[in-house]
């Protein structure tokens, strides 16, 4: 028996996800433990996915010996908006689902709500044969035509499984592939997939639209491919970005297809409080 009466609980909710600490008593913390699927294993982490009230979640826990106790993150699975608050946007959004594109942002702003509006959105009405490509079950299946292709995340010594998912996933002939977040080498055989004519889009981390691409680059350069060819083929095969914060879309830009001088080359479509930039069109 532990005894984690400084432990931190914590817990992601609602829109506007917010974090908070809570002190339990130790018979408190191992009911929550049981309750979010977390044994003390001793196996460094240990990732879930699950309904829990009716509600589908996402429980992450650093366990011993890297934490003294496990340290827990909840999320709950935030159901796709009827539509998006920002009217302005929605007609260059669905222009935007008909092409490849990131959706980049800091952990909570909103990647996936708006990725599973968009996947909603564009593919509801549709028999396209859809990947959805994850750690965590967070995408929800636009249409029955969709495959649901979740892994474990990796243990440390262990080769990424979202890696292998992801180049595999070329040889079940989907019309579009869709990877719930970038974190690792997985990023080059989703460029692949979508250089081969599959259609997709991506989540991923990011301070704003052009440091997603530049760690969008970083990651595919772990694989050992050469730089040249890496921001070649992203250039050619990305042909929007999209960066949220606090659940609202800040920016929206779209590649011209050049990397030059260490720089991908783009054209800010839409910015907040700009809106539009006059002349241009989202096509």
């Amino acid at each position: 028996m532990f005894t984690p009466e400084k432990e931190a609980v914590l817990v992601v909710s609602g829109k506007n996800p917010r974090l908070y600490t809570e002190v339990m008593n130790p018979e408190d913390y191992l009911d929550i433990c049981k309750k979010v699927k977390i044994e003390e294993n001793n196996n460094y982490n240990n990732s879930q996915s699950f309904i829990m009230g009716g509600i589908k979640v996402r429980s992450f826990a650093m366990t011993r010996p890297i934490s003294d106790y496990p340290n827990i993150t909840i999320s709950t699975l935030k159901t796709p908006p009827a539509t998006w608050d920002q009217i302005d946007l929605v007609d260059a959004l669905k222009n935007i689902t008909k092409n490849n594109y990131l959706i980049v942002g800091a952990s909570g702003a909103g990647k996936t709500y708006l990725m599973n509006y968009l996947l909603k959105e564009q593919h509801k009405d549709s028999d396209s044969k859809i990947g959805l490509i994850e750690e965590f079950s967070e995408l929800f299946s636009p249409n029955k035509s969709t495959s649901v292709l979740t892994v474990p995340p990796n243990k440390p010594g262990q080769e990424r499984l979202l890696h292998y998912i992801t180049e595999m996933s070329n040889l079940m002939r989907f019309d579009y592939i869709y990877i719930g977040e970038i974190k690792g080498s997985e990023a080059w055989p989703f460029l692949i997939n979508l250089s081969s004519g599959t259609r997709g889009a991506a989540t991923m981390h990011g301070s704003s639209a052009d440091h997603g691409l530049r760690r969008l680059l970083n990651l595919c350069l772990t694989t050992g491919i050469p730089e040249k060819v890496v921001a070649d083929t992203i250039a050619k095969s990305i042909d929007y970005i999209i960066y949220v914060e606090n659940h609202e879309i800040r920016e929206i830009k779209k590649l011209t297809g050049i990397f030059n001088n260490g720089i991908f080359q783009s054209i800010k479509i839409w910015s907040k409080g700009e809106g539009f930039d006059k002349g241009l069109k989202i096509i």
